[in-house]
């Protein structure tokens, strides 16, 4: 006698295969999506501090530029002889990124920082570190925490 048709074991296998190279493939997504917003947010915090040296080196309004990091934000400001502060943008992170807070004031005309920094911006598990020299702001490539 010959059966035609899938049997309940044939058809569990199927499934259990389909929900496994599912589950895989949504994890890595997510772990993509991950890493590109935390890539994307670190591009955008070292462009906004290339700004505020650029700023500086140029001596606009004779102030000194700045960015004031704080966990879930950055503020980018001026600041005049009498350090006085003017906040020319604010800027909330994506969710789920964490900076280290600190604040990163580059001199008028030579655009220097007095003392140099690591700035760690969080996308749990990933780190990005961005690294503020006398001269230069380096991005550094994702890495776990």
């Amino acid at each position: 006698m010959e059966k035609r048709g899938i049997t309940f074991v044939e058809l569990l296998l199927v499934g259990t295969v389909l929900s496994s190279v599912s589950l895989f493939v949504g994890w890595n997504f997510r772990s993509t999506r991950q890493k590109f917003f935390l890539e994307k947010q670190a591009q955008e915090l070292v462009g906004i501090l290339e700004k505020a040296r650029t700023d500086a080196m140029a001596a606009k309004e004779g102030r000194k530029f700045g960015v004031e990091l704080k966990e879930s934000q950055y503020i980018f400001f001026s600041l005049d002889d009498d350090a006085n502060k003017a906040i020319l943008k604010e800027k909330d992170l994506l969710p789920g990124m964490i900076l280290t807070e600190d604040e990163v004031v580059f001199q008028k005309l030579t655009g220097i920082v007095d003392s140099e920094k690591i700035i760690n911006l969080t996308n749990s598990p990933y780190l990005i570190k961005i690294e503020i020299t006398r001269m230069a702001i380096k991005k550094g490539k994702i890495e776990i925490e």
